[in-house]
């Protein structure tokens, strides 16, 4: 005893700093939330949330950068590192090809559709926080990269959800897409609350890219289950996305299936100069004002940025 007296008294010090040391590191682990995900798009610093003082992550979506405090972007390096490997010469000649990045753990990722002289398509999936606080993941249209986010710029914010690029700056296309299933009690679902069962890379080369990605969603205690497949071809100024929804119950439901997209087309967060559109086939049709489309009639609709004389 006297000999663990005497210990005590001559490590005093670095016992109590020892104490003191490990009561902060527990502090810190008790304050701040670290989540990786394993995208590697950099370093980032968040304000905590759920009780937590402080978040860093790996990666930073649209939706957070009111939460964004500091950080590294690796962007630019994972670029100049794929470019190493991947022959991209798209920029200045008449070749289109494509490029991408796909988490099929997280289901969330991006594609990139090069166009001849320099011209670029660029499309984000659930690289989003939704309106419940939520991420989504799969074959959802939305979201940005960390480069555009931390700035929290409306102009830069063009070049999120789907976005083209004429060569001298970006114009938005589609927005994060609005999306959900209702029960027979109007209940809405949104896609951050369905099961997410996986993604995959179906087929993949320089000029065709075939994504899919699986949900289950209950319907008054039925299982639907919903296959999305996008498809892209290099040069094509669209992109395919099939969506199949499959009653895995021993029983008919009822369900309403929504989707649709905030009008801002051109420019993130503005519909001011948009004109809807739509077409039978053989006459085009023009729209200032917010209607109705009588689809056995017209088989196409859609926006563009055309100076709506109505709006201003």
């Amino acid at each position: 005893m006297k000999n663990l007296s005497s210990f005590f008294r001559l490590h005093r010090k670095k016992i109590i700093s020892l104490f003191i040391m490990s009561s902060f590191v527990g502090l810190i682990l008790a304050t701040v939330k670290v989540n990786i995900s394993g995208t590697y798009e950099g370093i980032f610093f968040l304000k905590g949330k759920d009780g937590a003082v402080l978040e860093v992550r790996d990666d930073l979506f649209l939706g957070e950068e009111d939460r964004y405090i500091a950080g590294i972007d690796l962007e630019r390096e994972k670029d100049f590192l794929s470019g190493l490997f991947e022959a991209h010469t798209t920029t200045t000649t008449n070749r289109s090809s494509l490029s991408y990045e796909w988490n099929s753990k997280r289901g969330e990722g991006f594609v990139h559709n090069y166009l001849p002289h320099g011209r670029q398509l660029l499309t984000m999936f659930s690289r989003f926080i939704d309106d419940g606080g939520k991420e989504t993941s799969g074959l959802f249209v939305g979201g940005g990269l960390p480069s555009v986010v931390r700035e929290n710029d409306m102009v830069k914010k063009n070049e999120t959800g789907m976005a083209y690029y004429d060569g001298l700056r970006w114009y938005h296309i589609w927005c994060n897409s609005n999306e959900l299933i209702s029960n027979s009690r109007n209940e809405a679902i949104f896609p951050s609350s369905w099961k997410f069962l996986g993604s995959r890379i179906l087929h993949d080369n320089i000029e065709d890219l075939f994504i899919e990605s699986s949900h289950e969603i209950m319907i008054d205690g039925v299982p639907l289950h919903m296959t999305r497949t996008a498809v892209f071809n290099a040069g094509k100024t669209y992109f395919v996305l099939t969506i199949r929804i499959r009653n895995m119950g021993n029983r008919p439901t009822t369900y309403y299936y929504l989707y649709g997209d905030d009008p801002w087309v051109g420019h993130y967060g503005t519909s001011v100069g948009n004109v809807g559109w739509s077409s039978d086939g053989v006459s085009e049709i023009l729209y200032q004002y917010k209607g109705k489309l009588n689809t056995k009639k017209l088989h196409y609709a859609g926006l563009f940025d055309f100076v709506n004389d109505a709006i201003g």
